[in-house]
């Protein structure tokens, strides 16, 4: 009998049990639970969702575009500022278009200056290296490369740095620019020489929030630099020497169309004199030998009738030659060619 009652109160204890939350289930109460809870918890880094709109439209999406060309603009902007102006010069050029987006979004608590925020942090350690979102841009067919960025504390911000360490710019021209409210570029182009050492580097510009398309057109217009069209417009040659390329205008002589006609071709490339490197063709050219009294750096020549010659000092000769071509950018030519035989390969594209 003493069994019977215990089996019937525990019956009643289940029953009433089951009858305090009809319908919900454990799982379902803890999830609204917690849905209450992060509701009621402050927005992470100080953000609000009207900030974070800010930044999706300011930094936005990658935007590199290849269109074959041999000029590439790429820009840092966090409040908007600089992305006008970088797409102002790659409208004007006909340039490609890179973002440079950061890993982690900068926030507006991120960039408010002098309260021991992110960007302060980050200015104050020459080493930081914020990382970038997405793939680097393939260098390798540039000629030219403009970097914009905003003046974080009188330097450019250090995902600058990022890129220019993450990217190949040996041989190629490189102009900065950057926009600011009051402060001039000062030595925030300078700063970034030695992290591309082998690029050429233009003196960079500053300009303010909201400059004009015209404005930035005639500073462009105003800049010395290379020809991306490959000389006679209509052809380029182009020379890869150990991973790098450089770019090449081609002689208007006979030889040189021959030669053209037969690339793609690696030749590989002996050392001679500290000044040179030549190498033998199977074929002959039509050879038209001149003395040019004196050879540069970046000639491209043909000696006798098979031998092609690539220059990379400067001298005076009393050698007779036929012109091939010229490597218009040289600051990397001789370090790329080396003190021993190498692989050139030359090629030759649309303009």
């Amino acid at each position: 009998m003493k069994r019977i009652w215990i089996l019937l109160l525990a019956a009643v204890l289940l029953v009433s049990c089951g009858m305090e939350n009809p319908g919900k289930s454990p799982d379902t109460q803890s999830g609204i639970a917690d849905a209450e809870t992060r509701s009621a918890q402050p927005e992470k880094d100080g953000s609000s969702s009207d900030e974070s709109s800010v930044r999706e439209e300011t930094q936005g999406r990658e935007t590199t575009e290849t269109t074959g060309n041999q000029t590439l603009v790429a820009y840092f902007s966090v409040t908007g500022n600089t992305k006008p102006l970088a797409e102002y010069a790659a409208e004007i050029i006909g340039a490609d278009l890179y973002e440079i987006r950061p890993e982690i979004p900068y926030t507006e608590e991120d960039i408010r200056y002098y309260t021991d925020c992110r960007a302060d942090r980050e200015q104050n350690d020459p080493y930081v290296r914020p990382a970038i979102a997405g793939a680097l841009p393939d260098t390798s067919s540039y000629r030219v490369v403009m970097i914009a960025y905003p003046i974080w504390h009188g330097q450019a911000p250090r995902i600058i740095s990022t890129f220019l360490e993450g990217v190949e710019l040996a041989g190629v021209t490189v102009v900065p620019f950057c926009t600011s409210a009051s402060s001039g570029i000062g030595s925030s182009d300078t700063n970034l020489h030695a992290l591309a050492p082998d690029a050429t580097w233009i003196k960079g510009s500053r300009f303010a929030a909201g400059t004009s398309k015209e404005s930035i057109q005639n500073w462009i217009e105003g800049l010395d630099l290379p020809d991306t069209t490959g000389g006679n417009g209509d052809t380029i040659m182009t020379l890869t020497i150990s991973g790098q390329t450089f770019f090449a205008e081609l002689a208007e002589t006979e030889a040189a169309q021959s030669f053209a006609s037969l690339l793609p071709r690696t030749l590989q490339m002996s050392e001679l004199n500290g000044n040179e490197k030549y190498a033998y063709l199977e074929e002959t050219l039509p050879a038209k030998a001149e003395r040019p009294g004196r050879i540069e750096a970046g000639d491209i020549m043909l000696y006798g009738n098979n031998c092609i010659v690539v220059f990379y000092e400067s001298f005076g000769t009393s050698y007779s030659y036929t012109r091939i071509g010229k490597v218009k950018e040289t600051a990397a030519l001789k370090a790329a060619l080396g003190k021993s035989g190498v692989s050139v390969t030359f090629t030759i594209t649309d303009g």
